[in-house]
Formats: C-alpha cells, structure tokens, sequence
C-alpha cells in the first residue's frame, strides 16, 4: 500500500505537518510505503479552467501539479492536512484541490475512482463547528470524484507552533489511524449518510436558533453539536454506532425543545432516527406540564428508568447528551460557583441524585459500562457531585 500525506499548510513543522507526519509514521510502521508533499515548498498556481488536461495535454500552468499527478495516480491512500483559515482550507490547499478537475473527465476518473482519503485539520478555536465548512469541502469533493473518505483527525485549541504535540490523545489518534489504514483495518467508506448528517446540522441550527443554554447567552446549538462531536469520537472506536445515532444525536434535542415532531423526524431521517429520539424526549404529558419545577423529580425518575433498558445505541446517545451537560455545569460551576445552581428547577442535591441514577442504569440491561464515553462521563459526574 502507498499512502501520500499532502501539507497544505505554509508553516513548516508546524500543527498540520505534525499531524500528517504522525500518521505517515503510524503506516509506514505498519508496512506501508509512505511519502510527504510540502505544498509551502512547490509552485501549484489556480486552475483557470482551461481543461486542455481532458485532452491528453500536460497543464499549461507548468508548474509542480504535473509531477505531483504520477504520485496521486500511484498512492492507494491521499492524506489531505490543512489548519483552517477564515473558516476553509488554506490557499494552498484550495489550489491543490482545485487542480483535481484534471480528474474530472472520463479518461482520468479511472485513474482516481474508488482511492481512499483522510483529512487532518487542526485550528486555533475551540468550538468543534468550526472545522465543519472545511469538513463539508473535502467531503462533498470526494463524493464528486468517486473517492471514499475513510478516517478523518479534527484538533481544536491549537494555534502555536508544535502546540499539538501537547494534545497526547489526538497524537496517538493520528498514529493509530495510520497503523489501521495500512493495515487495512478500516471500513471502506466513513460516511454513509453524509448528506443527510449535513442535513441534520442545518435543521438543528435553525430550530434551536434564539435558544441560550441555562442562565448564559451561549447558543443551545452548541450543545447538540458537542453531542455531535462525541458520537463521531464513539463512532471511531464502536463500528455499531451507526450513522442514524450521529443524526439522532445532532436532533435529540429538537422534539423536546422546539417545534419538531416525531413524525418529521420520520419523514426527513427515518425510522430509526424517530426511534433514538424519542428515546432521548420526555413523555408529552410530563413535557407539556406548566409546573415544571413539581414535576422535575417526577420526569428524571422517568428518564432513569428508561434508560435501564435502552439498547446499547441509544444509551450511548444518552450519555453523549449527559457527559457535554455535566461539563458545562463543572465549567460554569468554576466561574460561578453556588449561584450555578439557581438556574435549576431543583436544588442541587437533587442534581447530584439525577446524575448517580443515570450512572446506575447505564450499567444495567446493555451496559456501556466498556465504552470510552461511560468512563467520560462519570469522571465528570463524580467530579459534578463533589462540587
């Protein structure tokens, strides 16, 4: 197997050539054949759109693209790293990118269909949306040219120089996924349902626009997109969690807070997805009721009850939704102290009783008790109850 890792960053050992030199390392040790391309170093000018390389021509640009073609023919596996730059990929990877139209004719599709490809984007903001415009790119493009995307690195909170190499975990990710692929360990494709993950996103943004989470004037979308996030991470190590639970994810929200239906959902995502969404909604007539603050009790004993006997996805689900709500309380809690706790409709202690219950049954019936995000999830719950 040959794998070609593509730097499209200007910086020189910076963030995204570590990360591509990482997972190069992670294959080649696997026995793969391996090699780098450092965009910052080659002249690859804009395509104009001339398409003389549909006719069998070299490009009339005459620069680096015409030696780098033979080694995209040649690989097995391309590696695009980019950071992102004002919310997309930088000029030198554009350019890169744009230059596939040589691809994009009949005689040259061949040389290009059925290749696998990986994504590596560190950036500076924290938020996980951020990568999302630059994901989309790289992701609609490969569906265009008949590639298969199959493992992607996304680092947030990194903007100096060799920052992330402080990020252990992401490190040894990088160096596993490359292990995997030339090992050929990996599915053949990572999406399935792309469009309609996209689809989701674009859904949740627009119903939960105007919402704030508790007592702050952060955006609620915030929330289903850190859900988002975990799954994906979950995704990667659990194969079992399907597509339907990311999408359900991205909507767990929806019915209980906006005006979406379970029959929507149905109608634009299926079956499935309606069925993971309900199980993360409270009944109507515990939802409906003016007195939420009476009922508080009433309706999180229910939820603890249910989850005892959810199947594994929807458990797992559920404990994305209560590991990104417990570290926002521990967050706020850090800021705020005592008065986090006047945001609630129950007092803390209450709290505290509500998150051991979720603990206990996720360890019931199908336990998660093995999975990565249980053990997340309650060292930031134990972490919640000692505050």
């Amino acid at each position: 197997m040959k794998i070609l890792g593509v730097i499209g960053s200007p910086r020189r050992n910076g963030n995204t050539h570590i990360l591509v030199t990482k997972l190069l390392e992670g294959a080649y040790e696997a026995g793969a054949i391996t090699e780098e391309i450092f965009l910052g170093d080659l002249k690859v000018h804009e395509c104009d759109g001339c398409i003389v390389c549909w006719k069998g021509k070299e490009c009339n640009k005459h620069d680096d693209m015409n030696s780098i073609y033979p080694k995209i023919i040649e690989s097995d596996v391309i590696v695009f790293g980019t950071p992102v730059y004002w919310y997309g990929p930088t000029a030198l990877m554009k350019a890169f990118l744009d230059r596939f139209v040589y691809f994009n004719c009949p005689e040259n599709r061949e040389k290009l269909r059925g290749k696998k490809a990986v994504i590596v984007i560190p950036y500076e903001e924290e938020s996980i949306d951020t990568a999302i415009p630059v994901q989309m790119l790289f992701d609609k493009s490969f569906r265009y040219l008949e590639m298969n995307l199959v493992g992607s690195i996304i680092v947030p909170g990194v903007s100096n120089k060799g920052d992330v190499l402080q990020k252990k975990e992401k490190m040894q990710e990088a160096y596993d996924l490359g292990r995997n692929i030339a090992s050929c360990d990996m599915p053949e494709s990572v999406y399935r349902k792309t469009d309609a993950i996209v689809a989701a996103i674009g859904l949740a943004l627009r119903k939960h626009e105007g919402q704030f989470r508790k007592g702050t004037r952060f955006p609620y979308i915030i929330h289903p997109l850190n859900v988002f996030r975990l799954l994906l991470m979950e995704q990667a190590n659990d194969p079992e969690i399907s597509d339907d639970v990311i999408i359900a994810g991205i909507l767990h929200d929806a019915v209980e807070d906006t005006d979406m239906t379970l029959e929507q959902i149905e109608t634009e995502f299926g079956s499935e997805v309606r069925r993971l969404v309900g199980t993360a909604s409270e009944p109507e007539k515990l939802k409906n009721d003016p007195d939420q603050k009476e009922t508080w009790k009433e309706r999180k004993l229910h939820t603890i009850e249910q989850l005892r006997v959810l199947d594994r996805a929807a458990k797992i689900l559920s404990c994305c939704d209560k590991l990104d709500n417990a570290r926002s309380m521990n967050e706020d809690y850090a800021m705020v102290g005592n008065e986090l706790w006047d945001r609630f409709n129950a007092p803390k202690d209450d709290i505290f009783w509500y998150y051991r219950g979720c603990m206990k049954a996720y360890q019931s019936g199908e336990s998660i008790e093995d999975s990565r995000i249980f053990r997340l999830f309650v060292k930031e719950a134990e972490i919640l109850c000692s505050s």
